[in-house]
């Protein structure tokens, strides 16, 4: 019957004291409110200084300049692209490219496209683009013709592949909301849609003396600037 009560009496000294009944303090260096481990002195949880974010009660504070639990008050200051707009725009070229010398076929299907930005200039709410499309177009021209003089064929006609490259200016004006002047300007996107159309047929010879060229020229872009911003260090 002792035994009982000095075991009630220890559990209600311990209760009141807001101590976790079965433990003591100095055995388990340094149990305290909730389980917590705390110093020594101050209340203060075992190793909050070193995690600069744990406060008693094992609960994530600030130290009221909203640093991140885990991190030190200072921290660093890095330069990142800050994006102000996208946007895209499109511009119609259309060529007379001469055949010299006069071919008898277009290879379209061998066609090369591509085009070279001279200037990009970003101003308030646009963008000023400058530009080249180069084509280069190959084609079939007659060598000589033989006739045979005996078997099924009729006719022999030895040809040679050229190509004739040009260039042709272009420009456009794209509005991009919250572009500014001295922004920098990206390049996001290029694509070139193209019809063509072969004509001036020599009747005589039965050859393309040129061939038109239609282009459409699609430019999406995109203008950033520089800015500067502090991020936590761990």
């Amino acid at each position: 019957m002792a035994l009982e009560n000095f075991i009630i009496d220890e559990m209600s000294r311990m209760t009141n004291n807001n101590q976790v009944a079965g433990t003591n303090v100095s055995n388990v260096a340094g149990l305290g409110t909730n389980c917590c481990p705390t110093s020594t002195s101050g209340d203060q949880v075992l190793g909050a200084n070193a995690l600069a974010g744990l406060g008693t009660n094992c609960c994530p504070t600030t130290n009221g300049n909203g640093d991140v639990l885990g991190t030190t008050a200072s921290g660093r200051t890095i330069e990142v692209p800050e994006v102000l707009g996208i946007n895209e725009g499109n511009t119609f070229v259309e060529l007379c490219i001469p055949i010299i010398p006069p071919g008898f076929s277009i290879l379209f299907n061998s066609i090369e496209r591509h085009v070279v930005f001279d200037a990009l200039v970003a101003a308030d709410n646009k963008v000023f683009i400058n530009g080249r499309l180069i084509k280069k177009i190959p084609f079939e021209t007659c060598d000589r013709s033989v006739t045979p003089v005996s078997g099924n064929i009729t006719r022999i006609t030895v040809s040679n592949v050229r190509a004739v490259t040009v260039e042709a200016v272009f420009s456009l004006c794209i509005p991009v909301k919250g572009s500014v002047r001295g922004g920098r300007v990206v390049v996001l996107n290029t694509k070139i849609d193209s019809v063509d159309l072969p004509n001036l047929r020599c009747p005589e010879l039965s050859c393309i003396r040129s061939v038109t060229e239609k282009d459409c020229i699609t430019v999406r872009v995109k203008v950033e600037r520089d800015t500067m911003i502090t991020v936590p260090t761990v």
